[in-house]
């Protein structure tokens, strides 16, 4: 797929949409995506409209997803709604309506339907530092640790002594750990 100009992705450390704005020229190159299922929900052939529900990989643009359905079928379209049901750990399922969390907020239900910062990160492996070396990734600094729990892309960063959550960071040759984001907590 090719993703559309107006797009966050960086040229050259700059927004494709940003150096369109400026009124640059952009080209994108394409990019492996992967549609799992693709569906007619509803369709009204009087008014030329349809709707489509989408199961595919991240990184998936949906607006050019429905361009190149319509260019395959010698057509044009456009995108009249866009809705996301579902991105990783988060599922329309589980929201609530703004009007009800407001009716919670000065009560102790509000923390029951507050997902822990951690939670979405369950599938990338934890390590468990002390606090003096979160404070140094706090602050930009790398940190060594002697025998790594894990070697990989991407770990998050929980407190040795209280498991708190403090972010997310990766470990590169000989143990060192680089912070990528980190949070403050009280």
């Amino acid at each position: 797929q090719v993703p559309p100009v107006f797009s966050a992705i960086k040229i050259n450390g700059k927004r494709a949409c940003d150096r369109v704005r400026l009124g640059e020229n952009v080209s994108l190159t394409k990019k492996n995506v992967k549609v799992f299922s693709l569906n007619v929900v509803e369709e009204n052939l009087k008014e030329k409209k349809a709707t489509f529900e989408a199961t595919c990989s991240c990184g998936t643009y949906i607006r050019s997803l429905a361009r190149d359905m319509a260019e395959k079928l010698g057509s044009i379209c456009y995108v009249n709604e866009l809705r996301r049901i579902e991105s990783g750990f988060f599922s329309i399922k589980d929201a609530i309506l703004l009007e009800n969390f407001i009716k919670m907020v000065d009560t102790d239900r509000v923390n029951d339907v507050f997902v822990p910062l951690e939670k979405p990160l369950d599938d990338i492996p934890a390590l468990y530092l002390r606090i003096d070396d979160i404070t140094k990734l706090q602050n930009g600094l790398c940190v060594v640790t002697k025998t790594p729990d894990v070697l990989s892309s991407n770990i998050k960063i929980l407190d040795d002594n209280r498991g708190g959550f403090y972010g997310v960071g990766y470990i590169s040759d000989y143990g060192r750990v680089h912070p990528i984001r980190m949070c403050v907590r009280k």
